[in-house]
């Protein structure tokens, strides 16, 4: 199969590619995202004990830190929030490095009792239901940055020295910001992933704000996402 120009296409399109010999009539590029019925109790669980109903999940954590925001950066998104009414849920993976930034995330926020801390607690199925519930993600270069664009949940997301390309949520609702634009970065494919240097501490958070509020204000006009049906036993 010719690789020619799939530094340029996005993962799926490029995965879809080896296809193209069959030459079927019809190729599906819709990603979905499916869970299951104990996912969903497990989280019903959750969002009774802590009174969820309306929220915006905020995924501050990534496997590698070079793709992770500001610890100050994510306070004030969620001061910004909080004074606006909103309840926040954090999620996180089970990772020492991911607890301690979550955990110093909420040791700064002004109004911590409107701010629910699931990092470490879900499973990916589990993640699943609680972004497909959310009504906004706001999150980073991440496994769960996909998982709210196959689940089809508007979000906010911060882009770091990844390929855009490749890696850019696909075919989702979304405002990406990208470090790029305030900042010089290396090519995608010379990144040191055991760097400490966080590249997305470029983005200003008001323009983060900005795109949050844009898309908080997308949400008030009636449209037809659903949340998703899909259940696998």
């Amino acid at each position: 199969m010719p690789v020619d120009g799939h530094d340029q296409r996005h993962t799926v399109l490029n995965n879809l590619s080896i296809l193209s010999p069959l030459a079927l009539p019809t190729l599906v590029t819709k990603v979905t995202q499916a869970y299951r019925q104990r996912d969903i109790d497990e989280i019903n669980r959750l969002s009774q004990h802590h009174h969820l109903t309306d929220f915006v999940l905020i995924q501050p954590t990534a496997r590698w830190a070079f793709k992770t925001w500001s610890v100050a950066g994510f306070t004030r998104v969620i001061d910004h929030l909080t004074a606006s009414g909103e309840t926040v849920v954090l999620t996180g993976g089970r990772s020492a490095d991911e607890i301690a930034m979550i955990a110093a995330i909420l040791a700064h926020c002004a109004m911590p009792q409107r701010v629910v801390n699931l990092a470490g607690r879900l499973d990916l199925p589990e993640l699943a239901v609680l972004i497909d519930r959310a009504k906004l993600f706001i999150g980073v270069d991440s496994v769960a940055m996909h998982m709210a664009a196959a689940l089809q949940t508007p979000s906010v997301v911060l882009f770091g020295p990844s390929n855009l390309q490749q890696w850019s949520p696909w075919q989702a609702p979304h405002i990406l910001l990208w470090a790029g634009n305030y900042r010089s970065l290396p090519h995608p494919d010379e990144v040191n992933t055991a760097t400490p240097e966080r590249y997305l501490d470029a983005i200003p958070a008001n323009e983060v704000i900005r795109a949050i509020n844009r898309q908080l204000t997308c949400l008030d006009i009636p449209t037809s996402r659903t949340v998703n049906d899909t259940v696998f036993n």
